[in-house]
């Protein structure tokens, strides 16, 4: 979110979603460039499809 300058911060705004979810073979996993020992991963690697089904779950939508 990029504020307006000062001229136009009473003119009015419009919020549009967009939501967006990868297929499910997708790899989620940290580049290599990303991770060093100051910045190790945080997570495990998953695919999209791994990633969906554990937030479901989690939230109570999926057995």
């Amino acid at each position: 979110v990029v504020n307006p300058p000062r001229e136009l911060m009473k003119t009015s705004r419009y919020s549009v979603p967009f939501f967006l979810h990868p297929k499910a073979a997708v790899s989620l996993a940290c580049l290599d460039t990303c991770i060093d020992a100051a910045n190790p991963k945080a997570y495990p690697d998953a695919t999209a499809g791994e990633y969906l089904d554990e937030r479901l779950r989690e939230i109570g939508l999926k057995a």
